[in-house]
């Protein structure tokens, strides 16, 4: 496939999994010896687009918007926010919201979790791709990590005409150096690729 609008078409199949959403966090959380909201949203999405490359899916499926500080998955974003009291997030899941609230303290930019992760909300892949995120660039300065994380897909979506500055799914999966067998995969997910079905 080469028409980008087919592709934004094909890439609407990626539904948000909030209990995913909130293992992964704490999983991030509590291996890692320091996170801030920033350091955590960075290590997210570069596990995100680990699982993306290897198994044609991402791990939360969050919508992501390109900040100023890099990638941000934004119903993550606004349930820290409800678990620091700074807003009642009317919109977001009530579950999402007591998950977020009752496992993670927010304390400035810093976050602590209360529990550990339900790892039966993630995959074997999901759980492998997070940690060996966190071991490859956990302990990597914020500069390093932006480095990383403010990929063509961000640039393209700060410097393009959607004010929100969502980052186009299609744009992620167009940075991964397999991207033409992830789009493929997608436009036929029973595709078998090397030998191995996704």
């Amino acid at each position: 496939m080469t028409d980008s609008a087919s592709r934004r078409l094909l890439l609407t199949n990626q539904r948000f999994d909030a209990d995913a959403a909130l293992a992964a966090i704490l999983l991030i959380v509590n291996r890692c010896s320091s996170t801030t909201k920033h350091r955590t949203f960075k290590l997210l999405y570069l596990a995100e687009k680990l699982h993306l490359e290897r198994y044609g899916y991402l791990i939360v499926g969050d919508d992501y918007y390109a900040m100023t500080y890099g990638p941000v998955p934004s119903r993550i974003y606004y349930a820290i926010k409800f678990a620091a009291g700074h807003c009642l997030c009317l919109s977001l899941d009530e579950d999402l919201k007591e998950g977020f609230g009752s496992c993670l303290k927010v304390h400035g930019h810093h976050l602590t979790a209360r529990c550990e992760p339900d790892l039966g909300s993630l995959s074997e892949s999901d759980v492998s791709c997070i940690l060996e995120t966190i071991n490859d660039h956990g302990e990597k300065s914020l500069g390093r990590l932006a480095k990383l994380s403010h990929d063509q897909a961000w640039y393209r979506a700060r410097n393009g005409g959607d004010p929100s500055c969502l980052m186009d799914f299609g744009e992620i999966v167009g940075t991964l150096p397999n991207a033409e067998e992830i789009f493929e995969h997608l436009s036929n997910p029973y595709l078998v690729v090397h030998g191995d079905s996704w």
